[in-house]
């Protein structure tokens, strides 16, 4: 299997799995979903990603950064990142050994942001590295943020590329985060706890909240004061009694204020 079919393998085992929750992604997330999973479903069970061609490339391009941007913490609104802030994140239960990268790089003087996602993991069978790169500029509005430019480096090119953004369908060139009322966080509240992460030792209110779509999918979320960008340290889910996946937070900090694709 190459390192891109991996990874076309791997956003589909967290889409099929529910790894990111939908009550974050909303109709947006259930859009990609419909838009990539009839598209590429056969050909990344077969693993040859690279026979679907340029136009289901970037649908999964959309996919890929719809489900991974949320993907390390429970956000009900804004990331609150300051520019040149990055979090890193590892995966407890992947068998890939999940690693996930996301820094805010720099805002402009209209306010639109440029982010950048990586992701890095190992073929079980063949221990062979995987390691992707996405960097987005984003025009935040309201609840979403578009994306109005979008470079991409898939694990086995040698160089990366523009996605090609179609402005008249720029409404599902978005990332969405739900807004929670006071009351739902209320209900969402456990307790106040300690907990150990590999980047620390917190103290962060711990939620959990079930899945709208799927009563058997919850989440928990450990949520600290603003200690670390994000706020949030540690994710779990849960379908019924199992866990599903446990994202821990590993690494912060700050002076990621470059880009590594030439986005700018």
């Amino acid at each position: 299997m190459s390192n891109r079919s991996l990874a076309a393998l791997m956003v589909a085992v967290v889409i099929a799995l529910g790894c990111a929750p939908h009550h974050i992604f909303g109709d947006v997330m259930r859009q990609a979903e419909r838009e990539i999973g009839e598209q590429i479903a056969e050909r990344v069970v077969n693993a040859y990603l690279g026979e679907i061609g340029p136009g289901i490339i970037e649908s999964y391009s959309i996919g890929l950064m719809q489900t991974m941007f949320y993907q390390g913490g429970y956000y009900a609104d804004e990331l609150e990142y300051e520019p040149t802030e990055y979090t890193i994140w590892r995966s407890d239960d992947s068998p890939y050994g999940e690693s996930i990268e996301r820094a805010f790089l720099k805002e402009r003087d209209d306010g639109w942001q440029w982010w950048r996602l990586e992701i890095f993991g190992e073929d079980p069978d063949t221990d062979d590295d995987m390691h992707l790169i996405m960097e987005a500029l984003f025009e935040p509005q309201e609840d979403r943020r578009y994306i109005r430019e979008m470079y991409v480096q898939y694990p086995d090119d040698d160089e990366p590329s523009e996605v090609d953004i179609d402005e008249e369908d720029a409404e599902r060139w978005a990332v969405r985060a739900e807004e929670w009322s006071e009351e739902e966080l209320e209900r969402a509240f456990l307790d106040t706890v300690e907990v150990e992460v590999p980047a620390g030792t917190f103290t962060a209110d711990r939620y959990e909240a079930d899945d709208p779509e799927q009563e058997d999918l919850r989440t928990e979320w450990w949520q600290t004061d603003r200690e670390v960008p994000g706020s949030v340290v540690k994710i779990r889910q849960h379908e019924d009694a199992d866990i599903v996946q446990t994202m821990r937070l590993d690494a912060y900090g700050e002076g990621a204020d470059e880009s590594v694709l030439g986005a700018f």
